[in-house]
């Protein structure tokens, strides 16, 4: 019973995967990051409100912009580079990290905090913590 769960659990991972990586029927564009270096990402609202209290927010506000029919939020602080790292958390519930260092980790930690991802946040804290080096005097 329990590899049946599993197995249906990675079956749904790979197709949300598959659905942030082909954009089908998104609703939802993200601008990340700066004037010099930023990227436009496509979301699903449903996806974005279930695992975020924030993008619920965001999204169930009524003022929200919105072009041709798609909610358009804009998330200047955060470079792209970092928001894809969160998106594909959104999407997948994990995250690989080990490729990233010292201002990367900073900054994911900024943005998931801003986020209300309190799982990545803790996640990434625990990564810098077991895989920095201890200094002593």
């Amino acid at each position: 019973m329990k590899y049946k769960r599993l197995k249906i659990i990675s079956l749904l991972t790979k197709a949300f995967e598959q659905l942030l990586k082909t954009e089908t029927d998104y609703n939802v564009i993200i601008y990340a990051g700066k004037i010099h270096d930023s990227k436009e990402f496509h979301a699903h609202s449903n996806i974005l409100r279930c695992k975020s209290k924030y993008f619920d927010n965001i999204i169930s506000d009524k003022n929200i912009e919105k072009k041709d029919e798609k909610y358009v939020i804009y998330k200047l602080n955060i470079s792209p580079q970092v928001f894809d790292v969160i998106l594909k958390y959104l999407y997948a519930d994990y995250v690989y990290i080990t490729d990233k260092i010292g201002t990367e980790l900073l900054n994911i930690i900024i943005a998931s905090d801003e986020l209300n991802l309190e799982n990545l946040t803790r996640f990434t804290k625990d990564y810098i913590v077991k895989t920095s080096p201890i200094i002593t005097k």
